[in-house]
Formats: structure tokens, C-alpha cells, sequence
């Protein structure tokens, strides 16, 4: 039995389940302290009890993950996209042409850049000049540092 009065018993069900009725209402005039009747309405019930479901903690670790697994999946479609477009015959002709292809050290670490995180012979001076492989690589870094935060 399942009551809203204190002095009877408590059910306690997992999480996600529902009551639902089974079978007909009735209502009954009952003795109440003090000598007075008041009505009682009963509505039968059966109890869906969901036993796979996931604790609080379970499920947001589980969606969690799942979008880790997502955005690791978009990381490694970017990349292969990338390395196709840098693979073109004319990817570094146009790189080149590019104006974002050179900036200043300094606008660059202005901008949360790690010179320590640069490979050797991107900096002449105090320019940095990208090729094809070193955008790439420095995109996929980049991706991945949002990945793991």
C-alpha cells in the first residue's frame, strides 16, 4: 500500500518510476479523531520501476563522455578536411597570399599564443610565418587544448 499518511507505510522506488492506475477509484467515508468522518478516495496503482536507470552522477558523467566522443570525432574530421585542402597542388601558393599567414610574436602571444609551443624556424625575427604543416599542426593543437579543458 501506498499512503500519504504518516503512520502508514513508505515505499521508497528508484528514480524514472511512475505510478500508474490499475483498476477502479472508490471513495470512503472514514472516522477521523475527534469523532468527525471525512472521505477517503483510494486509487489503485501499479508501479513502472525502471531498473536500468542511471543515478544523477552516472548519467551526467555519461553525457559527458558522449560529448567528448563527439567533439573527438569532429577533431579528426577537421583535421583529415585540413590535410586534404593542404594537400591541393596549389595549398601553399595560396597560403602565401594569405595576410594572416605572417603575424607579429608579440600580437601572437597577445592573442594567448606559447612561443614555447612553436617548431623551430617559424620564428624569424619577430615575425612568425606559418607553411601549410605548421598551420595545421597549430590548428590541431588549438582544438585539442578546447578538448581538454
Amino acid at each position: 500500500e501506498l499512503s500519504q499518511y504518516p503512520s502508514e507505510l513508505e515505499y521508497l522506488w528508484v528514480p524514472c518510476s511512475f505510478l500508474a492506475p490499475d483498476g477502479p477509484t472508490s471513495v470512503q467515508l472514514v472516522d477521523i479523531k475527534g469523532g468527525s468522518k471525512g472521505v477517503v478516495t483510494t486509487v489503485p496503482v501499479r508501479i513502472n520501476a525502471n531498473l536500468k536507470t542511471e543515478t544523477v552522477d552516472e548519467f551526467v558523467e555519461g553525457k559527458k563522455r558522449r560529448h567528448l566522443d563527439s567533439f573527438r570525432f569532429m577533431i579528426l574530421e577537421v583535421q583529415r578536411q585540413l590535410e586534404q585542402i593542404a594537400a591541393e597542388e596549389n595549398a601553399e601558393e595560396r597560403l602565401q597570399r594569405d595576410p594572416t599567414r605572417v603575424i607579429k610574436v608579440s600580437t601572437w602571444v597577445r592573442n594567448g599564443g606559447d612561443p614555447s609551443s612553436l617548431p623551430p624556424g617559424l620564428v624569424t625575427g619577430e615575425v612568425l610565418a606559418f607553411t601549410v604543416g605548421d598551420l595545421l599542426r597549430k590548428l590541431a593543437r588549438e582544438v585539442e587544448g578546447v578538448r581538454a579543458r
